[in-house]
Formats: structure tokens, sequence, C-alpha cells
């Protein structure tokens, strides 16, 4: 079991859920307009095992998606951290805290810019103690 558990903050969806499903919702296709958007996340609360060390601490990262809305890429943003193996593969199920993810920033970009950063990878981590 992932130990990503938690509310995404703006939105309020619990990280381990999958979105509601649209089921019934009729979008007409020439009305969906996708943008490009930058998103830098914020993880907090989280128990990191570097090197047999467990460790309280956080991460900064940006993701980059195509989206029909500032919402939708938000969401579409933390589904590719809640999917990430890398992150998974170091993070510990504790007691001691609740991960959160915090949408940071978020703006548009151009086609290119997507195209050339897409979707995003890697983090910085941080130590809370140390904060």
């Amino acid at each position: 079991m992932s130990a990503l558990t938690g509310e995404c903050c703006r939105t309020g969806f619990p990280l381990l859920s999958k979105p509601a499903s649209n089921a019934g919702v009729n979008y007409p296709k020439k009305d969906l307009v996708l943008a490009y958007y930058q998103v830098l996340l914020e993880g907090k609360g989280f128990c990191f095992n570097f090197d047999g060390e467990e460790t309280l601490g956080g991460f900064f990262t940006t993701r980059w998606v195509k989206a029909v809305s500032l919402d939708d890429a938000e969401n579409k943003a933390v589904e590719l951290i809640k999917n990430d193996n890398s992150l998974n593969g170091v993070v510990v199920k504790s007691d001691e805290s609740t991960p959160i993810i915090y949408l940071e920033n978020i703006r548009s970009v151009s086609w290119l810019t997507y195209i050339w950063r897409k979707p995003g990878k890697g983090y910085s981590f941080y130590n809370e103690h140390d904060s």
C-alpha cells in the first residue's frame, strides 16, 4: 500500500482516490480547448526512506500537463505524482504525519514549452526538521 495519503488541499480530493466519473456528462468535443500548463507542487508531511534511514520531509516538483482548465491541470499533475514509482519507492507509511500535496503555482505555457518539457520528472527534497 502506498503511503501517499491525505488530501489535495485545493481540491479536497483524497490523494489515493480516483477522480469522479463523468458518466452521463456529454462534452461536445468542439468545445474542449486544451491548454498547456506548468504546475509547481509541494508535498509536505511525507516520511522518506533514504539509505535505510527514515526522515520526515517534503518536496517540490514541477509537472507539465495538457488540460481543459486550471483545476484539470492540477488534478493531472497530482495524478502524475501519485503514480510516480520513483517517489513511491522512497515514501514509507508513518503514523507521525499525514502527507499532503499543495498547489504552489500554476501558469499556462506555450505548446512548444510543453513539448520540450513534458511531463517533467524529479524532485527537490527537504528535511522538515531542518526547516
